[in-house]
């Protein structure tokens, strides 16, 4: 089990949650860029700064997002990404 919060978003819990969430944002993009711009461990947990690219058809977004993973036994057991959601909308193509 697992559990993403796409923050400022409600947190879905468990891989099919998840996965139906991210497909879910990822519906008509033609591709996804993650460029790390910085990463920090400690432990288990491990600290992204990064841009998140979107292609679309007509335009793209570029979003910057601070994620935190928890690993546990070698998996992700929880992820959070923290973003400006207005940041993002004024961008949509």
């Amino acid at each position: 089990d697992a559990v993403y919060h796409n923050i400022p978003l409600a947190p879905v819990v468990g891989p099919d949650q998840i996965r139906a969430t991210v497909e879910g944002f990822t519906g008509g993009v033609d591709s996804i860029e993650f460029r790390l711009d910085a990463i920090a461990a400690d432990g288990g947990t491990v600290l992204t700064e990064r841009v998140d690219i979107f292609t679309f058809p007509n335009g793209r977004i570029e979003l910057p997002v601070m994620g935190t993973f928890e690993v546990r036994d070698g998996k992700i057991a929880a992820w959070r990404d923290y973003f400006d959601m207005q940041q993002f909308m004024s961008q949509m193509p």
